[in-house]
């Protein structure tokens, strides 16, 4: 019986420990991009319901423009009580997000 082991079974040994190890590191690394455009979307989402909250109390026209962190932004447009708030992530061109806004009708209206 032999101790120990040979050489080509140390050296394969080693390339299966170090291949596990880089993935391993490579996971972690999509784990944290994952939880990163997790908060973004999270922070675009709060953002735009703000917003249409805000737009929907106040019952206003208009039309603008937010930029958030990380490149994100969220516009709105509000024309005759009704419109829209859009939230896009960044580096996309279509909007991820959209609410509708619409203001309830007035005292005067209703009856």
């Amino acid at each position: 019986m032999r101790t120990g082991g040979s050489l080509v079974e140390v050296v394969v040994a080693l390339v299966l420990l170090s291949v596990s190890g880089l993935a391993a590191v490579g996971l972690l690394h999509e784990a944290a991009r994952t939880v990163r455009d997790a908060q973004d979307r999270e922070r675009l989402l709060w953002a735009v319901g703000e917003i249409a909250d805000s737009l929907t109390a106040a019952q206003g026209s208009g039309a603008g423009e937010r930029p958030l962190a990380g490149g994100a932004r969220v516009r709105w447009s509000v024309v005759e009580r009704r419109g829209r708030v859009e939230g896009t992530l960044a580096g996309g061109a279509a909007p991820w997000v959209t609410l509708p806004v619409v203001h309830p009708p007035s005292g005067e209206e209703r009856q």
